[in-house]
């Protein structure tokens, strides 16, 4: 039994060792989207974006960052809701997801975030399609649509992990830059 006990005492020090500095993690769950529509939100237009299909875009946040941040807090969430053109059909929509995880994930490009695609069911409540540096959208056939991991390449750090988009926390609409919300 001590044994047992001993051994759960030091498997819970090496997780909490694995986070950032100050060893905060958050896996997110399909329970964490749940209330997204209910978040801080704003609109981010509807052109066209590299990796994501065109359509009225608005951005949700779970977390605001601190007034002067360049960073967001370990536990933010960020969806971005990209409606169907003339389609009132929810479940069609896109959605995206970014968590900021912290524990050095993604290091090297977007550090701390972790990407999700996710899909409204038939209640409207968005569950978790895909997740990861380079979610491929399972629920289709593994079909990317251009913005998960697929034949050509394209992956959410392609542009998110870029060079220069650490200046803020790799947002790349002003609109979400910390501190903007």
């Amino acid at each position: 039994m001590l044994r047992r006990v001993s051994w759960i005492l030091l498997s819970l020090v090496a997780v909490a060792g694995c986070g950032g500095g100050d060893g905060q993690v958050k896996i997110a769950l399909d329970s964490d989207f749940a209330g997204y529509a209910s978040w801080k939100s704003v609109y981010l237009g509807d052109n066209a974006l590299a990796g994501h299909p065109a359509g009225p875009r608005t951005g949700f946040l779970n977390l605001s960052a601190p007034p002067g941040a360049t960073t967001y807090p370990v536990g933010t969430i960020i969806v971005k809701q990209i409606e169907t053109a003339g389609s009132t059909d929810q479940t069609g929509w896109d959605l995206f997801g970014m968590v900021k995880r912290g524990g050095g994930y993604n290091q090297g490009f977007a550090l701390d975030w972790e990407y999700f695609i996710l899909k409204l069911n038939a209640d409207s409540v968005p569950v978790i399609a895909a997740r990861g540096i380079a979610p491929a959208d399972a629920t289709d056939g593994g079909a990317d649509h251009g913005y998960g991991s697929g034949a050509d390449g394209q992956t959410c750090n392609a542009c998110h992990g870029t060079l220069g988009t650490e200046a803020h926390d790799h947002m790349l609409s002003p609109l979400l830059y910390p501190g903007a919300l």
